[in-house]
């Protein structure tokens, strides 16, 4: 599966979200009213949540290659609110499920 854009309003859910070596685990993600990215803690599933098997990847658009080299790396694990601050940083992101099932 290719990076892709996530339907507004459906939150997807997964083991861990992964943004570059970042990692978030039990974390869902959708686009909120203004279409950016938002992060929360994954409870339990509820209407509009779909739980994907694995990683969901968050990626910048374009793609650098020293981000390929950071994705490479081992996982260092953050909390919400850190990877929060780091989505903020940019507004051009794209979801790679992918590492999915």
């Amino acid at each position: 599966m290719s990076p892709m854009r996530l339907e507004p309003r459906v939150r997807y859910a997964a083991h861990y979200i992964r943004l570059g070596h970042y990692c978030l685990p039990r974390a869902s993600v959708c686009l909120d009213d203004e279409g950016r990215l938002e992060l929360k803690a994954f409870e339990a599933e509820a209407e509009r949540t779909i739980f994907v098997s694995g990683t969901i990847f968050l990626r910048p658009d374009p793609l650098s290659r020293d981000w390929a080299q950071q994705e490479a790396s081992p996982a260092q694990e953050v909390s919400l609110e850190e990877l929060g601050a780091l989505l903020q940083g940019s507004s051009s992101w794209q979801v790679d499920l992918s590492a999915t099932y």
